[in-house]
């Protein structure tokens, strides 16, 4: 319900619309990898996490809902670290202010471009979890 205004009229910033375009204009995924690869030559991973999103090219709500849906796996990780660790109380504490992605909103109101975002706080909460 919060989000359904964005779904509604949802719309591409500046950065998400070059992801969008990069698979419409190149057709191939080795292709778009490498064009990824000039500018991510640090991030490797980066370069492949937008290269497989493009895909989606200009439909909002698939870039919407794949950055929520990776959020809330890494805020139930999140959510299973601080139970094991403390208890379940501020682990439920923590899980609440977690489901309102306030602190990380451009990853919602810039979902191609800022999905590198969601996807690096997942791993981050798969290596915390693993610890």
């Amino acid at each position: 319900m919060i989000f359904l205004d964005i779904l509604k009229q949802g719309q591409f910033l500046q950065d998400d619309w070059s992801i969008a375009e990069n698979s419409y204009y190149i057709n191939t995924f080795l292709l778009r990898l490498d064009t990824y690869l000039n500018g991510f030559i640090t991030r490797p991973f980066g370069a492949l996490w937008l290269s497989v999103i493009s895909i989606f090219e200009y439909d909002f709500n698939k870039y919407f809902f794949t950055n929520i849906t990776i959020y809330y796996m890494s805020n139930i990780l999140i959510y299973k670290i601080f139970e094991n660790k403390y208890n379940n109380n501020i682990a439920l504490i923590i899980f609440i202010l977690l489901l309102f992605p306030n602190l990380s909103s451009t990853n919602i109101f810039s979902p191609a471009a800022q999905s590198l975002g969601v996807v690096s706080l997942f791993f981050w909460s798969i290596s915390f979890y693993l610890i």
